[in-house]
């Protein structure tokens, strides 16, 4: 067998094929002649409800028919009752409709050869086929459909049911013969059928037979015998065929008598089921067009209630309801009790979660099964004290309570009950009442589920009409159906604006084509689409970001009606997303100019030394002399440059102060404000500004270069605004700068000039970009400025369009300390007969070093690593009074060598040096008891002084 015909077999066992009549046959069978079967139990074990069974519309399948078998099997030992059933099914109850059908046809080889018509109600599984071999012997021939397959102990049932028509019509069997069966190799089970006459046939047929024999015999002797004697004869003959007559309708209307009497039960069984169908159809009818009208629980149920008390034949009835933890049984709805039981019913509840309750209400809803109690005395032991009181309250005597139960879920009991009337309750009325309790179910289900649309209506309501993103809708055209407030108050036009326009009626014309294709996408390929970024015009002509979705809306038959989706602005973070990519984009520049400032330093300092050591050794009258000093001079424009390139690579901090911004932006400006009598300075300086920690040279440096930029770009002259004020930065602000947010001072400078375009405001702070005359600035300017700005951990900003003017604004933390007054510092140049350890890795720096030193009277050790100078100063570290330590070296640093000369002798002095600024590592090391340092490259002057300073310096 293949694995294809594996699978269709097994979904075959899962079709319904076998009408509930067939189990119903066999469960009426096993009451009448099977009393000692549990049926209850037989059922519970099949997984079959009683309410399948007696659902005249239901149908099995392979599978539960061959679990009923199974377990019915176990319970009996007993391999014949299919057979026994099959021969029980023509005269069944459950057989009425059918056994009526076939009993209107009077003569049985009619209704054998009907049965394909009949079968197809009771079994979809095979094709049945019948055929007259000769009078009183029929053949049938059942063949199954593709795929289904059967247990011999079915082929058993229906030759059972074969013998069983007999039945109707005679007092025996009918006798069938077996040729073929798919159970031994055939294709289908063929049965030859034949059946006995009733004994009214036989004298019917000699009745018949004597008529034709005595009219031939009469004429005859009327030809040979006298009158006399010939009519005595023919009295006798007519007397013995009415004789005959009337004998074999005695027996034929005996028969009849018997089958209509035998039958009897069929047709009130039959005549029950249409008066049920019919009250069935009419409630449902009616409780169906009550719930097609009704969406709020309580009056649906109401109205169930009234069209019970209408229909059904009860004397009251209840709904009772869950709790949604289903905890507890609730009143929700009835009809026929009186002011009193209402009331009392109103404040009762039922425990479902209560061990010690007990009664037929939690049992129905808990078990999902109906309950009927003919006698409630006879139930009173099993009840709880709860449940005995509401029984005794309410004057009950016998109900019947059915689940509600949808989709084996239990939502409540539905109660009927008899009071005034003493009619016996039937299964009938159970199975009417279970048909209306599920029907309720559904109500009650769409009630809960039509609430919850409601509510989950309102919820998106709330959620869209609150969310701080544009929500739309868009229907096959493109045109706007829905928007929700987010696009008023980002967008700025009003609702009325935007509905019934089209979506590319608010984008750029360059933007139309792409956003009618993704239009297209959506509608046309049913795809959804995500983090698309588009732009959308605001209603004054500027231009928004959103972050776009969109997926297509369908209709209940799945076809796309339009587009939903979301339009998320992200203007805002694209615009703090560009600055923090230009910050790291500048740090990793910063770095990089640092990097180049340091090398440029070390050769700078080669050349300084050289030139300091000439100039020591040459009078001023010496041809020569001037020319080395124009050197020196541009030795130190070179130094200028580098300290501008390590400005912007934020390492030029050299000494802070706390500062009143006011004072030092007014001396700044007024010495600016003399030299270039072209442009006209406007101070608004704010009261009561708070100090901040500043490098004043710095910050004035960055002043300067703000004011030359200014001037610069205002060719015939203008106006600079300059504004001091206090600001509050929160986190959102400052986060794509790196800094704290809290208390600054704001600085802003502002010009009347040409203005720059977008793409020149992102490179503005980047070293060496310039958009003057190459004779006109190097392009460090502003690059120092951000560099020295970024050092004091304050942000520097640029808002400027073209033909507008530009305005630099510059944020400086708040310092704690009072305001510090200047102090101009004189240094004297000296020399000295020390001791000196001087660490470099650079050759020529070191070279030339020694012998500034040797100049300047000074004994010096060299060492050209860090591991090195531990080494020296450890065997040397009574003779050697400073060490000249280089920040900078491979392998062991000058931090990591700082930290050795320390422990060995905590006196040591250490001056530092570097082609870097103080900032940093070297700063720290400061803090932490280095004496000094002195930057590269350094002239002798520079170098005895600092050198003299910290040899001065007690420890």
């Amino acid at each position: 067998m293949t694995e294809d015909s594996v699978a269709v077999g097994k979904k075959m066992k899962d079709t319904p094929f076998y009408s509930s009549r067939i189990l119903k046959n066999y469960i009426e069978f096993l009451r009448k002649n099977r009393p000692e079967v549990n049926i209850d139990n037989l059922l519970a074990r099949a997984e079959i409800t009683s309410y399948q069974i007696e659902d005249g519309g239901f149908w099995f399948t392979q599978n539960d028919i061959e679990r009923f078998h199974d377990i019915l099997l176990q319970e009996t030992k007993d391999e014949t009752i299919p057979r026994e059933v099959g021969r029980y099914a023509p005269l069944s109850r459950s057989a009425g409709i059918v056994s009526q059908y076939a009993l209107g046809f009077i003569l049985p080889e009619i209704v054998y050869t009907l049965l394909e018509k009949i079968t197809p109600h009771l079994d979809r599984g095979h094709i049945w086929k019948a055929r007259k071999l000769e009078k009183n012997k029929i053949e049938v021939e059942t063949i199954p459909k593709p795929g289904v397959i059967e247990k011999p102990y079915q082929c058993e049932n229906r030759l059972g049911t074969l013998e069983g028509i007999s039945m109707l019509f005679t007092s025996e069997y009918a006798h069938i013969e077996h040729p073929a069966c798919i159970h031994k190799g055939g294709n289908s089970c063929v049965y030859i059928i034949t059946m006995e006459q009733p004994p009214f046939f036989f004298w019917k047929r000699v009745r018949n037979f004597t008529s034709v024999i005595g009219l031939f015999l009469c004429i005859a002797l009327f030809m040979v015998l006298p009158v006399i004697y010939w009519i005595p004869f023919t009295l006798c003959y007519a007397l013995a065929v009415a004789f005959l007559s009337l004998y074999s309708m005695k027996l034929e209307n005996t028969h009849l008598t018997e089958n209509i009497k035998s039958h009897s039960d069929s047709a009130d069984s039959l005549l029950n089921q249409i008066n049920q169908m019919y009250r069935s159809a009419i409630l449902i009818h009616e409780v169906g067009q009550t719930t097609s009208r009704m969406m709020e629980s309580r009056t649906l149920l109401k109205h169930v209630m009234t069209v019970m008390e209408k229909r059904l034949d009860f004397d009251r009835g209840m709904i009772m309801l869950s709790n949604p933890e289903s905890t507890r049984l609730i009143y929700s709805a009835g009809y026929g009790y009186n002011p009193e039981h209402e009331e009392y019913l109103s404040g009762i509840e039922f425990h479902l979660d209560n061990p010690l309750s007990r009664g037929p209400l939690k049992e129905a809803f808990q078990q999902q099964k109906p309950i009927l109690v003919d006698d409630v005395t006879k139930i009173e032991d099993t009840l709880s004290q709860r449940s005995r009181d509401f029984a005794k309250r309410m004057g009950a005597k016998s109900f019947i309570c059915v689940p509600i139960v949808f989709e084996r879920e239990s939502l409540g009991v539905l109660l009927v009950d008899n009071v005034r009337s003493k009619k016996m309750f039937s299964q009938s009325e159970i199975n009417l009442l279970m048909g209306i309790a599920t029907h309720v179910a559904i109500s009650i289900k769409n009630a809960m589920s039509y609430q919850k649309i409601l509510e989950s209506e309102e919820r998106f309501r709330s959620l869209s009409e609150n969310a701080p993103d544009i929500i739309y809708t868009l229907d096959v055209k493109g045109a706007f159906m829905y928007i929700n407030p987010a696009w008023s108050s980002i967008l700025g036009h009003d609702h009325e604006e935007v509905i019934g326009r089209y979506f590319i009626d608010f984008v750029r014309k360059e933007d139309i084509k792409s956003f009618i294709q993704l239009f297209k996408q959506i509608r046309d390929e049913k795809r959804t689409l995500k983090n698309q970024i588009g732009i959308i015009l605001h209603k004054d002509g500027s231009e928004r970001f959103f972050n776009m979705s969109g997926a297509p809306n369908f209709d209940l038959e799945g076809n796309v009606v339009g587009a939903v989706g979301i339009f998320k602005d992200i203007t805002e973070s694209k615009k703090l997303a560009s600055q923090f990519y230009q910050a790291q984009k500048m740090e990793a520049v910063g770095t990089l100019a640092g990097g180049i400032a340091h090398d440029f330093n070390n050769l700078l300092m080669g050349i300084q030394g050289y030139t300091s050591l000439m100039l020591f050794d040459t009078g001023s009258d010496h041809p020569h002399y001037e020319k080395l000093k124009r050197i020196e001079d541009q030795v130190m424009s070179a130094a200028d440059l580098t300290r501008q390139l390590l400005g912007f690579a934020r390492g030029g901090r050299y000494e802070t102060r706390s500062t009143d911004l006011n004072e030092l932006v007014e001396r700044t400006t007024s010495m600016f404000e003399r030299t270039k009598k072209e442009i006209s300075i406007d101070r608004r300086y704010g009261e009561n500004l708070w100090p901040t920690e500043v490098d004043r040279g710095q910050i004035e440096q960055v002043l300067l270069n703000l004011y030359v930029n200014a001037w610069q770009a205002m060719p015939g002259g203008g106006k600079i605004f300059v504004e001091t004020t206090n600001v509050k930065l929160d986190g959102e602000l400052v986060k794509p700068y790196g800094v704290r947010e809290g208390r600054y001072v704001s600085l802003s400078v502002k010009d009347t000039g040409v203005g720059m375009d977008a793409r020149t405001q992102e490179r503005i702070f980047e070293p060496f970009f310039t958009t003057k005359e190459m004779s006109r600035g190097t392009g460090l300017g502003l690059a120092s400025a951000y560099g020295i700005i970024k050092n004091h951990q304050g942000i520097i900003t640029v808002d400027s369009e073209v033909g507008e003017g530009s305005t630099f604004t510059i944020y400086l933390p708040v310092s704690e300390q009072r305001v510090e007054s200047e102090e101009e510092i004189v240094g004297k140049t000296v020399r000295g007969k020390e001791t000196i350890l001087l660490v470099d890795d650079e050759e020529t720096v070191l070279e030339v070093t020694v012998k500034l030193l040797e100049v300047l009277g000074y004994r010096v050790l060299v060492a050209r690593t860090g591991h090195e100078a531990v080494e020296v100063y450890r065997f040397l570290r009574n003779e050697i009074d400073l060490v000249i330590l280089d920040m900078i070296m491979p392998g062991m640093g000058g931090e990591a060598t700082f930290d050795i000369l320390k422990f060995i002798s905590p006196k040591v002095k250490v001056l530092l040096s570097s082609g870097y600024s103080v900032e940093g590592d070297s700063e720290k090391m400061l803090e932490r008891g280095c004496h000094g340092f002195v930057q590269k490259p350094y002239n002798l002057e520079a170098l005895s002084k600092k050198v003299r300073e910290v040899l001065d310096r007690s420890n």
